[in-house]
C-alpha cells in the first residue's frame, strides 16, 4: 500500500470524478475515469458508497461522488471526441485542507464525507 498522503490523493481522485449513471458504479466510474483522466485501474476499498450532492444549476443536477484508489498517479486531460477539447482544463494534487478552499460551498459536505470515510474520523 502506498503511503498515507498518496493514498489519499488516490482516493481523492475518484471523488474528484462525477457521474449520474445506470447500472454499476464500478465500470460506469472505470470509463469515466479513463476518459477523463486516462486513468484506468482503480481499486474499491470502501465498496460502492456514495455522497449526493444537493440539486444544483438551472436544471437542478445532482452529482454522486464515490471513492476508489486510483492505479497511478499520472492524469492527462485527454479530447473528448463529443467536445473536440478536453473536458477539463486542470487538474492537481491537494490535501483536504487546500480542497476546502478551492470548493465551492455546495461540495462541503461531499468532501468531509471523503475525509472521513478515508481517514476514519
Amino acid at each position: 500500500m502506498r503511503n498515507a498522503l498518496d493514498h489519499i490523493r488516490c482516493l481523492f481522485l475518484a471523488v474528484a470524478v462525477v457521474l449520474a449513471f445506470a447500472g454499476t458504479a464500478q465500470a460506469g466510474l472505470i470509463g469515466k475515469t479513463l476518459a477523463e483522466t486516462g486513468i484506468a485501474e482503480l481499486d474499491w476499498p470502501f465498496g460502492e458508497d456514495f455522497k449526493e450532492t444537493l440539486p444544483y444549476g438551472e436544471h437542478k443536477k445532482v452529482a454522486r461522488y464515490y471513492l476508489a484508489e486510483a492505479g497511478s498517479h499520472e492524469v492527462r486531460l485527454p479530447i473528448s471526441p463529443e467536445l473536440g477539447r478536453p473536458e477539463h482544463q486542470e487538474f492537481r494534487w491537494v490535501s483536504f485542507e487546500e480542497a476546502e478552499a478551492m470548493l465551492p460551498p455546495r461540495l462541503a459536505a461531499v468532501l468531509e464525507w471523503a475525509r472521513a470515510a478515508i481517514t476514519g474520523n
